[in-house]
C-alpha cells in the first residue's frame, strides 16, 4: 500500500542520524510567546493558546522520529533509555517549578483558594493532571479568581502519558513484519484517522472534556508521528527533489503566517477548530523545515533570539502561568494590558532563562551512557515525581478552621452536568405543587425550598441545568463564539413536561446565565453590551412564557441576584472579621436591561410576577459576608444552601404580596 520504512538493504547511516533542525528552536519560540500573549490578555491573541497544539505536534515528529532511527539502527528501542532521556529533560525543571509555586502560594493565597487548588499540585507531579482538571468540568478559558496556578501542568500531562505508551506501541507494532516492511505508513495514516474522527465526536459531546482529554489530542501528536514517518523515508530514498519538494519553503513560510493568522482573534473558530488549523499549519512548518532547513525563508527562525527563546521554551512556558497567578496575587501585575504584557513576559522570560542555565543545562549534563545510570535515571525520576507531591501537600496547608468554609465553597457542585435537566421531585409536603426551573441559580434554592415545602405542607418539583436560562433564547456554548448551546431540549423541554404532568400551582423561573452568555443571531454574535440583545432576550422571554403559562397558575420571574467583584467567602477563610469582608453590589452588564424586560411583561400580565431580592439580600447595596453566623454566598454570585433556607419565609412574603405565596 505504502512505501516501507526498512528496506532489504542497509540503510545509509547519514539517513539514520538525528540531524537538529535550527529553524524547529525558533517555532519552539513562537509557540511558547503565543501561549504567554493568549495567558496575558494581550489583545487580538485570543487564540493564542493554540501554541499547544504546537508543542503537541513537535512532539510527536521529533520522539517518532527518534524511536525510528533507533529501530532502525539497532533492531530495538531501548525503553529504559527512552524513559531516562525523558525523566532527565522534563522532571527536573517542572517539579522545581510546582515546589517554587507551592511555596509561593501558601503564603499569598487565602486558605479557601489553597484548599480549592491544593489537589491540583499533586496530580500535576504525577502527570495526570489533566484527567483531574477534566474531572473538575474546570473551564480552561474561564477568568476565576480562583483559578489554579498549576492548571497548564494539563498539557504536560498529555504529553508524559503520551511518552509514556508510545515508544511501547511503537515497539510492537514495529516487531509485526508485515506493518515494519509494508504498511508502517498506512498504520500511521490510519492511526491518526481514527483518532481525529474520535477527538471530533468526543468534542461535539463535551467540550471541557476533549480539551483536557488525552485521547482527545492523541490525533495531534499522531500527525507529527506521521510525518516523522515520511520524512526518515524520504532520507532513506536519498531526498530527492521534485517540483513538490522546491516549494517547501514557500508551504512553510505560509503555514507559519497561517499559524499566526489562527492564534489572532480574527477568526470565529471554536477551540477544536482552532487546534485542527494549528496542527495543519504545524505540519506544514515542520514539512517546510524539514525539506529545506537552510532556506532564508526560515531565517527569522534561527536568529539568536529565536535560537535562545526555543531553548527556553520549556521554561517559559513553566513559568508563565504561575508569574500571571501570583503576580495577581501579590498584586504586582497591573489590569492595563499594556503594562501586564510587558512586564509578563520580563520576568517570565527572565525566570525561563535563569532555569535552563542554571538547572536545566547541569541536568542534561548528567551521563546516561551505561544502563545502570539510565535504570537509575528512572528510578529517580519516579521517587522525585511522587516526592513531589507529597511534598507540595505538606506545603499547602489548610487551617481547620476553614473546613466549613471549604464545604461551603462545595455545595452546588453535586448537580450533574449531563446532557439533560436534572430533575428533582420532593412529594413529602404534599397540597399543591411548586416548579422551580433554570439554572444554578434555581439549584441553590434546593435545600431551602424543599425544607419549606415539609414545613408548610406543598410539593416542589425542580427542572435544573447548569449554564442555561429557561428563555428561549440562542445562547452560545460557555467555551465557543458558534456553537448553539441548546438549552431548548436541556432544560426548557423537561420543564414544559413536568408543567403538563404536575400543573404547579406557582412556578418559579431563575436564572443569570441569559447575562453571561452570547447570542448567535442571524449569524451575528451579540453581547450584553451590544445593541439588540435586550430585545433577542425580550422576545425569547415572551415565547418562553407563553410556553408554560397554560400549565400553571402563578410564574414568578426571580430576577438576577445582586453580585459581588470577588466571593466573600476567601476573606472569611483568613479568619477576619465578617464585618469586614464584606462587599459592594456590582452590577453586570445587562441586569437592569433584563429586569426592565421582566417588570415590563409583569406589568401586562396579571399572571407574571417579577421579583427582586436585592433588598433583601444585599439592603443599600450591600451585601453581608455573614447574617447570624450563617455565611451568605458561596462564591461572588451564588447563595450557600443555608442562608437560602434561613431566608425563604421572607422570599415567601415577597412572593405572597405580589399574588403567588408559596404557602
Amino acid at each position: 500500500m505504502s512505501a516501507p520504512i526498512t528496506t532489504s538493504e542497509p540503510t545509509p547511516r547519514s539517513a539514520l542520524e538525528f540531524v537538529h533542525l535550527t529553524p524547529i528552536d525558533g517555532l519552539r519560540a513562537v509557540a511558547a510567546i503565543l501561549v504567554v500573549l493568549f495567558h496575558a490578555d494581550m489583545p487580538g491573541f485570543g487564540n493564542g493558546f493554540v501554541g499547544v497544539d504546537v508543542f503537541f505536534v513537535l512532539s510527536g515528529f521529533l520522539i517518532t522520529s527518534l524511536l525510528l532511527r533507533e529501530r532502525l539502527a539497532t533492531n530495538s528501542i531501548s525503553l529504559w533509555g527512552f524513559y531516562a532521556r525523558r525523566a532527565r529533560r522534563l522532571f527536573p525543571a517542572a517539579l522545581l517549578v510546582l515546589i517554587v509555586t507551592a511555596v509561593l502560594y501558601q503564603l499569598w493565597a487565602t486558605p479557601l483558594e489553597v484548599a480549592t487548588n491544593r489537589p491540583g499540585f499533586s496530580f500535576a507531579s504525577i502527570y495526570v493532571s489533566n484527567w483531574y482538571f477534566m474531572g473538575q468540568a474546570t473551564d480552561y478559558f474561564a477568568q476565576d479568581s480562583a483559578v489554579s496556578p498549576v492548571l497548564h501542568y494539563w498539557s504536560l500531562s498529555v504529553e508524559e502519558q503520551f511518552y509514556l505508551v508510545w515508544p511501547i506501541v511503537m515497539l510492537g507494532v514495529l516487531a509485526i513484519r508485515p506493518i515494519r516492511e509494508r504498511l508502517n505508513m498506512a498504520f500511521l495514516i490510519s492511526l491518526f484517522i481514527a483518532l481525529f474522527i474520535i477527538s471530533a465526536v468526543m468534542n461535539s459531546g463535551n467540550e471541557t472534556s476533549a480539551y483536557f482529554n488525552t485521547i482527545a489530542r492523541a490525533y495531534q501528536l499522531i500527525a507529527g508521528a506521521t510525518l516523522a514517518a515520511i520524512m526518515l523515508k524520504w532520507n532513506q530514498l536519498g531526498k530527492p527533489r521534485n517540483d513538490l519538494t522546491r516549494l517547501a519553503p514557500w508551504v512553510g513560510a505560509g503555514s507559519l503566517i497561517l499559524l499566526l493568522i489562527v492564534s489572532t482573534s480574527l477568526t470565529s473558530l471554536n477551540p477544536w477548530q482552532v487546534g485542527v488549523v494549528g496542527v495543519i499549519a504545524t505540519v506544514g512548518i515542520l514539512w517546510g523545515i524539514s525539506t529545506a532547513e537552510n532556506s532564508r525563508v526560515f531565517s527569522p527562525l534561527t536568529t539568536r533570539s529565536a535560537r535562545s527563546l526555543g531553548n527556553w521554551s520549556y521554561s517559559i512556558y513553566l513559568w508563565h502561568w504561575p508569574v500571571i497567578v501570583l503576580g495577581g496575587l501579590i498584586g504586582i501585575i497591573p489590569d492595563f494590558w499594556g503594562y501586564r504584557v510587558p512586564l509578563v513576559l520580563v520576568l517570565t522570560i527572565g525566570l525561563a532563562a535563569a532555569t535552563y542555565h542554571f538547572f536545566e543545562k547541569p541536568v542534561l549534563n548528567i551521563s546516561l551512557a551505561t544502563a545502570r545510570a539510565r535504570k537509575i535515571a528512572v528510578g529517580i525520576g519516579l521517587v522525585a515525581t511522587i516526592g513531589t507531591a507529597l511534598i507540595t501537600l505538606a506545603i499547602l496547608r489548610v487551617p481547620a478552621a476553614s473546613a466549613n468554609l471549604i464545604n461551603t465553597a462545595a455545595q452546588g457542585q453535586q448537580e450533574s452536568d449531563g446532557p439533560t435537566a436534572d430533575i428533582q421531585i420532593d412529594s413529602s409536603g404534599g397540597g399543591k405543587t411548586v416548579l422551580v426551573v433554570g439554572d444554578s441559580h434555581a439549584n441553590f434554592w434546593r435545600q431551602g425550598f424543599t425544607a419549606y415545602a415539609r414545613e408548610k405542607g406543598f410539593t416542589v418539583v425542580f427542572v435544573t441545568k447548569l449554564s442555561c436560562p429557561w428563555m428561549d433564547i440562542p445562547a452560545l456554548a460557555p467555551q465557543s463564539q458558534d456553537t448553539l448551546f441548546n438549552c431548548q431540549e436541556r432544560l426548557w423541554d423537561p420543564a414544559i413536561a413536568a408543567a403538563k404532568e404536575f400543573t404547579p400551582a406557582v412556578t418559579v423561573l431563575a436564572s443569570r446565565s441569559v447575562l453571561s452568555r452570547d447570542l448567535l443571531v442571524d449569524g451575528e454574535i451579540i453581547s450584553a453590551d451590544q445593541p439588540g440583545w435586550a430585545d433577542v432576550v425580550a422576545t425569547g422571554t415572551q415565547k418562553a412564557l407563553d410556553q408554560i403559562a397554560p400549565f400553571t397558575n402563578q410564574i414568578v420571574i426571580l430576577e438576577p441576584m445582586p453580585e459581588t467583584t470577588t466571593s466573600m467567602l476567601d476573606c472569611l477563610s483568613t479568619g477576619a472579621d465578617p464585618a469586614s469582608c464584606d462587599q459592594a453590589v456590582n452590577v453586570k452588564t445587562g441586569t437592569q436591561e433584563f429586569e426592565a424586560i421582566t417588570r415590563a411583561i409583569a406589568a401586562n400580565n396579571p399572571k407574571v410576577i417579577s421579583v427582586s431580592l436585592d433588598d433583601l439580600i444585599c439592603p443599600d447595596n450591600m451585601c453581608p459576608a455573614e447574617v447570624d453566623g450563617t455565611v451568605t454566598h458561596r462564591d461572588n454570585q451564588h447563595l450557600t444552601w443555608d442562608y437560602a433556607e434561613a431566608i425563604m419565609p421572607q422570599v415567601d412574603e415577597l412572593f405572597a404580596k405580589q399574588g403567588a405565596p408559596l404557602s
